[in-house]
């Protein structure tokens, strides 16, 4: 069965980086567009081939003994004279490669968010996409979660320092220490969740502000240190977007 040229083209432009995925993946790429797209029942190494071959990419040799290795590592499963992609690769496949927005489609989301702030707000979140750009994805949240609370001492020292100071003399944690603030360093006294509870009680932001606020610290925490769980584009994009679409352009 011929594979389409232009039809493979199209699959793979739609793949972030593909050029970047490993030969293992990449081999996997082309089996599964093969079972979904080209609709082979099942593929040995002569499609596959033919498909690194149509994009004029580089050809591994012994393809076809890597699916041997690749059947044993139960990476695709026998079927028939060939092969099909095991179900569980499919979904990673479907999840982590080809629903991982294009870096160039990212950067020009968010490279415009820079020119909605002055400086120095926007030379930082710069460097917030240029940590996207290289995956440095639990850099861009805690750079841009420095970005947000910073912004927000700075408007309280501006124009609600009296509200803030008035909310702070209540808060039964600091009465016994007699905090005030007087200056930007004075807010290291407060702990974030405290500073967030603070602006709310002061009525400087809503309780739907202080909502998405604590459900970012909450995302800033897990990601700040090692996890288990994943830290994709698209988290770290709403991350980005929420803070600066939300809160920093909105509050000035």
């Amino acid at each position: 069965m011929p594979i389409s040229k232009d039809k493979l083209e199209a699959f793979i432009e739609n793949i972030a980086n593909f050029e970047d995925l490993t030969l293992e993946d990449k081999i996997l790429v082309c089996g599964y567009y093969l079972q979904t797209k080209e609709k082979f029942e099942n593929f040995d190494h002569r499609p596959i081939e033919e498909c690194f071959t149509l994009l004029d990419v580089f050809t591994p040799t012994n393809i076809n003994s890597r699916l041997r290795g690749f059947e044993s590592k139960k990476l695709i499963v026998k079927h028939k004279a060939g092969y099909r992609v095991e179900r569980t690769k499919v979904k990673f496949i479907e999840t982590d490669i080809l629903g991982k927005p294009k870096l160039k489609e990212i950067s020009a989301n968010l490279e415009k968010l820079p020119t909605l702030l002055k400086k120095p707000e926007s030379d930082y979140v710069k460097e917030v996409v240029n940590c996207l750009k290289v995956e440095a994805h639990h850099a861009a949240i805690v750079l841009m979660w420095v970005i947000t609370i910073s912004h927000l001492r700075n408007f309280v020292l501006a124009f609600k320092l009296n509200d803030f100071n008035t909310s702070l003399s209540k808060y039964t944690k600091y009465q016994k220490k007699g905090l005030a603030i007087s200056k930007y360093d004075d807010f290291e006294e407060v702990n974030e969740k405290d500073f967030l509870d603070l602006l709310k009680n002061a009525s400087i932001i809503s309780k739907g502000t202080h909502k998405l606020l604590e459900e970012k610290l909450g995302i800033r925490n897990t990601f700040a240190h090692p996890s288990p769980l994943t830290l994709t584009d698209t988290k770290t994009i709403s991350f980005i977007e929420d803070m600066i679409n939300d809160i920093i352009t909105k509050i000035k």
